[in-house]
Parts: C-alpha cells; structure tokens; sequence
C-alpha cells in the first residue's frame, strides 16, 4: 500500500462581515500506509502551511444548488511555517491509520417504524379502551402486542430466535414479536428482565503486549486481564488510550496514547465502573524514540 493522504473538511460558521459569510474549515488529515514511517513521505501534511486549495461551497435548498467560490483568508503576515516545522518536522515519526476491520462483525438490528407503531398500537387500545381507569392484568395478556413484549422477554424464546439469526441475516418480519426481541439483545435489560452480568470487583491487568511503543502513540496494544466490562477506560500513565475494543471480559485492544513530556516506562491501568486496576509489574508499557534508518 502506498502512502496516502485524505483530508476530511468540515464547514463551521464563523460569524458574518459585512454582506459575506465566514466559514471555518475544520481539516482532518488520515495519512494511510504500510508501516510507521517518517512524515517526509506525506508532503501535503509536510508542507501544510504553503499548501493553498480553491475552496467551494456548494448550497443546496430544495432543487436549487448553489456553488460559490470561498475567499481564504489569510493573516497579514502569512502563516507561520517555522511553528508548524517545529512541531511537525520531517523527521517525525507517524504511525498509519489502519481502520478497524468490522468485515466478520454481526450486526444486530431492530425495525425502529415496526416498534413505534406496535407501541402506539398498544397506548392507542389502552386510552381508548380505559379512559377512565387503569386496564386489568387480564385485559393486558390478552392484547396481541402485549403478549409479544411477554414473549420477547422469554429466554427460551430469545434463544430460538438467537439460533435462526446465527444461520445468517434475516428480513424484518412484521409481527411484534420480530420486532420487539431484538432490542433485548441491543440494549440487555428492560423492566421485567433479567439484568445483564456486571463485574464485582475491579478489573486486573495480567499482561500488555507489545509492552513497548513509540513515543507518537498509536501502537495497537492487546491487555489481557480479568473483569474487562464496559464502560471501560485504559490509561497508559496519566493519558488516556484511543480506540478501545473490549472483546471480551479477558481481552481488550487500543492504541497507546502519545507520550507525556517525561514518560519513559508507564502504568498501564484499566478503569471500569468498579474501580481501577492496581498496579502491577505485568502492567507497564515503555514508549522509545526511534532511531534514525
């Protein structure tokens, strides 16, 4: 893979001067490539501050689209390229953004309209049906929907469902029951089910591999562990890691965070809602400067 760079622009309003309209455009580079490199072999980052783009806006209302040509503005005395090289020199060290591979991911999902209106269907037939008083028990089982909520509720039921939806994805169906299962999984407990499992005691972190990185950050880092339960934060030293995936109770990935001022061998700690893992020898992480190639 060659190295690539992809600018993300975002417009924002920055206010109105006279009759013209400001906008400020949030840049968000993503440098791509095989391996962590210098930033030389990204020349627009590189050259940033000498880089000048013919800036559009395009607006659109109804059929009608309007495409203007965007008047930079730029400082008086230019932008200053010495700040920039200072602190992005050539020679810096940066490690490719690599997404997440979701390919093998299941996706779980749930017919937002088909529950709306199965619930309206039911609020609908209690309103009109009870204007005066709360409905029975037993005018409330004998209701279709209220009977499906019941049964989306029923372990038994949820695992046959889980087992047809584990022979691949299925079409919505347009019964509550189909409709209405599925947030179970999504969202775990609703009044009247069972509460999904939470952690106890506070997490433990039994090994962190690669237990070392470059001083930039961004190292995909595999902690092994117990009581891994979301939400869930990872400090390496006082800074927290990016891009955190827990797999499971025993096994989370994420990127190491670039390194303090005077970080050289840090804690690695995991932070859950039942405290924070103590240190531990098996739980350190050294950043390193590159050397030259």
């Amino acid at each position: 893979m060659p190295f690539t760079e992809t600018f993300l622009c975002t417009p924002l309003p920055d206010g109105i001067t006279g009759s013209k309209v400001r906008i400020a455009v949030l840049v968000s580079p993503r440098l791509g490539g095989d391996a962590a490199d210098d930033l030389d072999n990204w020349p627009d980052v590189r050259d940033w501050p000498d880089i000048r783009p013919t800036w559009q806006v395009t607006i659109k209302q109804g059929d009608t689209e309007a495409v203007l040509t965007g008047t930079e503005v730029v400082p008086a005395a230019g932008y200053d390229d010495a700040t920039w090289e200072q602190l992005f020199p050539h020679t810096m060290q940066v490690t490719p953004y690599v997404p997440v591979d979701r390919s093998e991911a299941r996706i779980y999902s749930y017919p937002v309209a088909k529950v709306v209106e199965f619930v309206k269907e039911l609020h609908t037939k209690v309103l009109t049906g009870s204007r005066t008083q709360f409905p029975t028990l037993t005018e409330l089982q004998d209701d279709d929907v209220f009977k499906a909520l019941k049964q989306a509720l029923d372990p038994v039921n949820l695992g046959e469902l889980q087992d047809r939806w584990s022979e691949g994805p299925e079409e919505d169906a347009d019964d509550p029951f189909s409709a209405f299962a599925p947030l179970e999984f999504i969202y775990g407990s609703r009044p009247g089910s069972a509460p999904p499992p939470l952690p106890t005691e506070p997490p433990v972190v039994t090994n962190v591999d690669p237990d070392t990185g470059v001083v930039g950050g961004r190292t995909v880092v595999t902690i092994t562990g117990e009581n891994f339960f979301e939400p869930i934060r990872v400090f390496f030293g006082s800074n927290l890691a990016t891009e955190v995936e827990v797999l499971d109770e025993e096994t989370l990935k994420c990127r190491s965070p670039r390194a303090g001022f005077l970080d050289v061998e840090v804690d690695v700690r995991v932070e859950t809602n039942r405290g924070a893992s103590p240190v531990s020898p098996d739980a350190k992480f050294t950043y390193y400067v590159p050397g030259p190639r």
